[in-house]
């Protein structure tokens, strides 16, 4: 890889969005470490690069690694997920040194708010000050609805630091369930005349409860069914990684009831 000269400052990370089964990292022969998650991405902080050309050399080892069953559906041969390799987005991320690490949003379908906890890392080794601002509207909704944005100010003295914000989504809230899927985008921006970084995150207002014996969805009642997939995958070996393979299989769910 070429780094240039731009980003000589930048903090870099390594994405890889699925991976069988154990990957390990070496950047210019050194040793950065290993991820051997089966459901997550593989990321890995590589912390600063000079300018320049650097090797990036990554092994894929899909023996196993951890015992999860006999004949596990997950790296078993019988349903053709022992296969070896990446698949899906590869990517080198940089960023500046203070960051967002994590972005999570909790609905209050009563108070019609939702929680926002934001957590900054900060590699600068002194304290900094910045803005968080925050803005959600509707996506892939047939209804559209955009809340006010909010702005707060905060201070990161330490590595990590974690914010969280209480978000007002407005009297016109679209609330989401299985027949008006409203999804709402998240986006969080944290800045100032140092650094800037920004995160997005898809959610839904909704509320999960009960009543008597069963689950309720925004106080209606709902009744869940399943299906077993075993991920297999003739034409390729390996699970798809793109939104209309899966938005396929579900249309074959629905078909089957």
């Amino acid at each position: 890889i070429d780094i240039p000269h731009a980003w000589r400052d930048k903090r870099f990370v390594l994405f890889l969005e699925r991976v069988h089964w154990e990957t390990k990292l070496w950047v210019d022969g050194k040793e950065i470490g290993m991820r051997n998650s089966l459901s997550t991405p593989h990321e890995y902080d590589i912390g600063k690069l000079i300018a320049g050309r650097h090797r990036l050399t990554i092994r894929v080892d899909n023996t196993v690694k951890i015992e999860v069953g006999v004949n596990a559906h997950s790296i078993s041969d019988h349903t053709q997920t022992n296969w070896n390799g990446i698949v899906g987005k590869i990517k080198l991320r940089a960023t500046d040194a203070v960051w967002i690490e994590d972005l999570q949003v909790y609905p209050d379908v009563q108070s019609k708010t939702a929680k926002v906890r934001v957590t900054v890392r900060n590699d600068t080794r002194k304290k900094v000050k910045g803005s968080l601002n925050l803005l959600a509207q509707t996506s892939h909704s047939k209804s559209q609805h955009k809340a006010a944005p909010k702005s707060v100010k905060f201070t990161a003295s330490q590595p990590q630091t974690t914010l969280e914000v209480e978000y007002p989504m407005g009297d016109d809230v679209l609330l989401w369930d299985e027949f008006l899927p409203n999804v709402y985008r998240m986006t969080v921006l944290v800045s100032s005349a140092e650094y800037a970084d920004s995160k997005t995150v898809e959610f839904g207002m909704r509320e999960i409860g009960t009543s008597g014996t069963q689950f309720t969805i925004n106080g209606r009642k709902m009744f869940l069914r399943g299906t077993l997939e075993c991920c297999i995958f003739p034409l390729t070996g390996y699970p798809h990684m793109d939104v209309e393979g899966w938005s396929r299989m579900i249309r074959v769910a629905k078909a089957h009831g």
